[in-house]
């Protein structure tokens, strides 16, 4: 189980699954919790992402970078993308 706390923070995205014709990054802005916290003793989202089988050994909180990868993993396992989350940015 997973638990989004704490204030949100805007973030920028690109993700391998959506990429332009150029084989370039779309990249998108959206916002994300600035932690998670993390309960019970294996979080695993299903075949979606089979990256994602992670055991958690007591309850614990993740923040910052990992928290916002964590949060776009979710998403895909969940079958969403940044592109339905966020707004499509120009950053190059």
């Amino acid at each position: 189980k997973y638990e989004g706390v704490g204030e949100k923070i805007k973030s920028i995205e690109g993700c391998l699954s959506i990429l332009d014709e150029d084989g370039k990054f779309r990249q998108f802005e959206l916002e994300r919790f600035a932690e998670i916290k993390l309960s019970g003793n294996k979080l695993s989202f299903g075949d979606v992402s089979p990256y994602i089988n992670l055991t958690v050994v007591k309850d614990q909180s993740v923040k910052g970078f990992h928290c916002i990868v964590l949060q776009h993993e979710i998403d895909h396992a969940s079958g969403i993308l940044v592109s339905d989350r966020g707004k499509e940015i120009k950053v190059w």
